[in-house]
């Protein structure tokens, strides 16, 4: 998460090589949020830097996947929209107990995002003993969220928040974008 400051490109480089499934982004612009898929990097990062660059305060997300459960796939990369809202977008980092039916090739973060989340309602995440049964259900994992919606309080939700860190105003999941490359085991 960004909250305005641009991370330099090589980190986001070695955070989309070290997790080489997928890539994706969105930006809350305050009154909308614009995100974008794409199975290679390299021109998604500049569409990133192109969206941020259009607002004064934007907040952004971008999210480099490893594929953990669901098919590699276009529709598997975050970020996935909340219950098909436009204004709630979602990214995660780590395994959620949720293990899809042998039919079903989503994500389980798209899983979360697409049925459970909006189906639970999204008022939970102002309400501090939900947010917590939240953090408990992802528990060893984190979730980004973006809001635009009207009803919440706030703009960016991050469940289990203390297991990544910030950099100035930048949140990181994890450390993958700090060192180059990784390969993938066969």
């Amino acid at each position: 998460i960004t909250m305005g400051q641009l991370p330099d490109r090589q980190s986001l480089v070695n955070a989309s090589e070290n997790n080489p499934d997928g890539y994706g982004f969105a930006v809350n612009h305050g009154d909308h949020i614009v995100t974008g898929r794409s199975m290679k990097y390299e021109r998604l990062i500049d569409r990133f830097y192109a969206e941020m660059s259009k607002s004064k305060n934007p907040i952004g997300m971008f999210h480099a996947r490893y594929t953990t459960h669901g098919t590699t796939t276009l529709e598997n990369n975050h970020p996935f929209r909340i219950g098909g809202r436009k204004d709630l977008v979602l990214g995660h980092n780590g395994m959620l107990p949720i293990i899809p039916s042998s039919d079903d090739n989503r994500s389980d973060t798209r899983i979360f995002a697409e049925d459970i989340l909006g189906n639970i309602g999204i008022a939970g995440l102002d309400d501090k003993s939900t947010f917590r049964t939240l953090e408990q259900f992802a528990s060893g994992s984190k979730v980004a969220i973006l809001s635009t919606a009207p009803e919440l309080r706030d703009n960016v939700y991050i469940l289990n928040e203390h297991l990544g860190h910030w950099d100035k105003d930048i949140w990181w999941s994890n450390h993958g974008y700090t060192y180059q490359y990784y390969s993938k085991p066969a």
